[in-house]
């Protein structure tokens, strides 16, 4: 993109460095928004918007999320397993990418070899999942803990989440030692209103999906 050069005054010029100082923090606080986790959500939105599910519906959501993510561990257990076909494995893939808000859901990845972490979309993890340089890992899902509330977000969509930890173990082959690691993460827990019609009428509803999994902390098993 290419500006036009413009002659201005002292005032002018002043002027223009404001609004575009101005512009940048707006830009900057909308990005920021947007990016924010539930938590912070709740801190900064009224209850209102809590308010407009009733208590029957956030119930029947809670037992909906516990179940949605221990699908997705059942899924990641058969991508990891050596003993799977390929074919087995890209089709616990489709099935664990349909449980996700979007396609750009990312991961994040611990080592207790780094204390860097790597973030990943959850596509290519599960692809490198499969292709793991062990003769066998086995994934272990346990402690779920859900949080207490979904809160209204910006874009009109609720969002939850909850805690779990995953036990990750991996036995040697040729390429790397034995490797065990217990890992606490974090997921948003997301419900995307949908407008459907029937007939003439038109109805909504809310579906649950997953978002970002980060990690909290990683330590020995």
């Amino acid at each position: 993109m290419w500006i036009k050069k413009l002659k201005m005054g002292k005032y002018s010029k002043s002027m223009f460095l404001k609004n575009k100082i101005t512009h940048k923090v707006s830009v900057i606080f909308v990005l920021f928004s947007f990016t924010i986790v539930p938590n912070a959500f709740a801190q900064q939105m009224s209850e209102d918007g809590v308010k407009t599910l009733s208590q029957e519906q956030l119930d029947g959501f809670r037992e909906q999320a516990i179940k949605t993510i221990n699908d997705l561990e059942k899924f990641v257990q058969v991508i990891a397993n050596k003993k799977n076909s390929l074919d087995k494995k890209n089709d616990a893939i489709e099935l664990a990418l349909d449980l996700f808000i979007s396609d750009t859901t990312t991961i994040e990845i611990s080592s207790l070899s780094s204390n860097k972490t790597h973030i990943y979309p959850i596509g290519g993890y599960l692809a490198r999942l499969k292709l793991l340089p062990y003769l066998s890992v086995k994934i272990t899902w346990y402690k779920i803990y859900l949080g207490t509330q979904f809160v209204k977000g910006p874009n009109g969509y609720y969002y939850g989440s909850a805690t779990f930890l995953q036990k990750f173990e991996g036995r040697s082959n040729n390429e790397m030692g034995n490797y065990t690691d217990v890992t606490k993460r974090h997921i948003i827990i997301v419900l995307k209103k949908l407008d459907l019609l029937n007939g003439d009428s038109k109805t909504n509803k809310y579906v649950l999906k997953l978002g970002d999994i980060k990690v909290e902390e990683t330590t020995h098993g």
